[in-house]
């Protein structure tokens, strides 16, 4: 949607790949439209006739369901993964980093994490997901992935 780019784990170990600095370039006009645009359908009283003060892009870790993942890394008895909170990052991040603690420390997270596994996109219905990703407003990409 609007240029998101998902990464694969080929992608991560490419010398192409986000490097530090890699998220200071220029936000992507185009996803700023589609933002403004989508604010404008829910409240056209907030964008008419202004200019944003100003716009930034960064890199954002959100899975490709936009549900964090939490768990062991497929292949390392001893690597977890706390990660993909997305734009609720700061919601997820202290249940997520108790859990993740917990789990490295071979204590019981306390909490279901089925759901939340990193290793649920080897499933044929992520993979389906990766796919269609992306959500449009009248056919339009709107601003944010979720």
């Amino acid at each position: 949607c609007g240029g998101s780019r998902v990464l694969s784990p080929g992608d991560l170990r490419s010398p192409d790949a986000p490097r530090p600095g890699w998220d200071t370039d220029k936000p992507d006009s185009s996803r700023v439209a589609a933002a403004r645009a989508s604010l404008g359908a829910l409240h056209p009283g907030l964008v008419a006739g202004m200019a944003p003060d100003r716009s930034n892009a960064c890199i954002r870790p959100v899975s490709p369901d936009g549900i964090p993942m939490l768990g062991n890394v497929v292949g390392w008895d001893n690597v977890y993964v706390a990660t993909g909170g997305g734009p609720w990052g700061i919601t997820w991040g202290p249940m997520l980093g108790l859990a993740v603690a917990r789990l490295a420390m071979g204590d019981d997270p306390r909490m279901n994490i089925r759901n939340l596994s990193p290793r649920r996109f080897d499933t044929m219905v992520y993979k389906s997901l990766l796919r269609q990703r992306g959500k449009q407003l009248s056919g339009q990409p709107v601003g944010e992935q979720w």
